[in-house]
């Protein structure tokens, strides 16, 4: 995942110069061995999992104005932009 992570930095320079980086690893999946679309379709739903919190802590643009989500202690600005 390092390797990725430095080959995107160079990607993204001019679009997100600085920022948080990471992977996603899905944990306790089906052998894929013994069920390959079982594996497939499980990894596919916790990625759909793990998008849709980061969506449930991003702030959102309602009638051109930032909405930050309820609940959600910032320690930073607005922003409403979300790189995946």
């Amino acid at each position: 995942i390092l390797g990725l992570v430095k080959a995107q930095m160079v990607k993204n320079t001019v679009i997100v110069p600085v920022g948080a980086k990471g992977g996603f690893v899905a944990k306790q999946l089906p052998d894929p061995a013994v069920d390959r679309d079982a594996w497939f379709a499980e990894g596919i739903a916790a990625y759909r999992t793990f998008i849709s919190a980061l969506l449930d802590i991003t702030d959102n643009m309602v009638a051109g104005e930032v909405v930050p989500p309820a609940d959600v202690v910032r320690h930073d600005e607005d922003d409403t932009y979300l790189v995946v």
